[in-house]
């Protein structure tokens, strides 16, 4: 599998998030939402700075995200507590190889 690209959000107002499936290997989906008509979701975000993002963490059919080793560490643990199905996690919702604010 090849590594997952972004493609960019629809506006401002749109975020990404993660759709959980409940499983011991964390394989998760990642969707495009508007805020206004998001589903309930939970947040995780946590300093990661100097942690590289050289491991792949395995999403469902849409290639391989790269990820720190502490979130590789975290995502099975998540995905198999996360009570609404949804996770914003900044690292990877937010594209962090985009410099450019507001158009993740």
């Amino acid at each position: 599998m090849v590594d997952y690209v972004y493609t960019p959000l629809e506006g401002p107002t749109h975020i990404r998030l993660i759709k959980v499936h409940q499983s011991d290997n964390a394989d998760i989906q990642i969707l495009h939402s508007s805020l206004n008509e998001a589903p309930l979701y939970e947040c995780v975000s946590y300093a990661w700075k100097g942690d590289d993002r050289s491991l792949r963490a395995p999403t469902q059919s849409q290639g391989y995200l790269r990820v720190t080793s502490s979130l590789m560490e975290a995502l099975p643990y998540l995905t198999t507590r996360c009570q609404t199905g949804y996770l914003w996690i900044d690292q990877i919702c937010i594209n962090q190889d985009d410099g450019v604010p507001g158009q993740q």
